[in-house]
């Protein structure tokens, strides 16, 4: 999920199949997994009766979400436009 994030984000504390991480609900209706090891996954229909959502993200988690969507920090901040001087 590299790219642009889209600022309509939702993202929960969840598990799936046994497996504790994040779950997020873009702006294109498109449902991703993140694992605490990092592991970026895009959910098909067939993997949310698997998804168990324990309650919304803080603002900081859902930053850190939106980070590793984009490529993560690093990626981020040795791609951004610099101003011209």
């Amino acid at each position: 999920m590299a790219g642009t994030v889209a600022q309509n984000r939702v993202a929960f504390h969840a598990n799936l199949r046994g497996v504790h991480g994040l779950a997020i609900r873009d702006a294109q209706d498109r449902v991703w997994f993140l694992a605490d090891t990092d592991q970026v996954t895009r959910l098909s229909n067939a993997d949310i009766p698997a998804l168990h959502l324990n309650g919304r993200v803080d603002i900081s988690a859902e930053q850190r979400l939106a980070d590793l969507a984009a490529g993560g920090a690093a990626w981020i901040a040795t791609h951004r436009a610099q101003e011209a001087a």
